[in-house]
């Protein structure tokens, strides 16, 4: 059984980064730029929106973000940051399930 990964594009203050995630799977790690993050799909709610948030704090920890929303359904809180932020998927892929890579 594979995974669906989920590529997205996001962009701030000019610079672009490559987040990777598996919306399905809570324990799955969000990627940037190939790296795994200290984030799990699970610190984003299973939400899109929110991995790219904790992705964003990852690539730029001195900016200023907004906190994940405690529960799936809420939006985010919107900022300066956040609202120059942007972002898009690129294309989700299936790939095979390696236990080492998780």
């Amino acid at each position: 059984m594979g995974l669906g990964i989920t590529r997205v594009e996001i962009t701030y203050g000019g610079e672009s980064v490559i987040m990777s995630w598996d919306g399905s799977e809570a324990s799955a790690p969000i990627r940037v730029d190939g790296e795994t993050t200290q984030y799990q799909t699970a610190s984003a709610r299973h939400r899109t929106a929110n991995a790219v948030l904790l992705a964003a704090r990852y690539a730029w920890p001195e900016t200023e973000w907004p906190e994940v929303p405690l529960h799936g359904s809420e939006s985010i809180e919107s900022n300066e940051a956040w609202d120059e932020l942007s972002y898009e998927t690129l294309e989700d892929e299936e790939t095979e399930t390696v236990e080492d890579e998780i």
